[in-house]
């Protein structure tokens, strides 16, 4: 994994992270880890 994606997926990771609400953390974190995951599919799939 090269730094620029790391750096993109931990800008990903905590935009909007303090703004959620405490009620559904989960629902929060699945979406956003299915938006990382598709993002570095799509990068994988880029570069090869």
């Amino acid at each position: 994994m090269s730094w620029g994606l790391f750096y993109l997926r931990e800008k990903l990771w905590d935009h909007g992270w303090p703004k959620a609400p405490k009620a559904a953390p989960t629902l929060q974190f699945v979406r956003k880890a299915r938006y990382v995951l598709l993002i570095e599919i799509f990068w994988l799939a880029t570069i090869s």
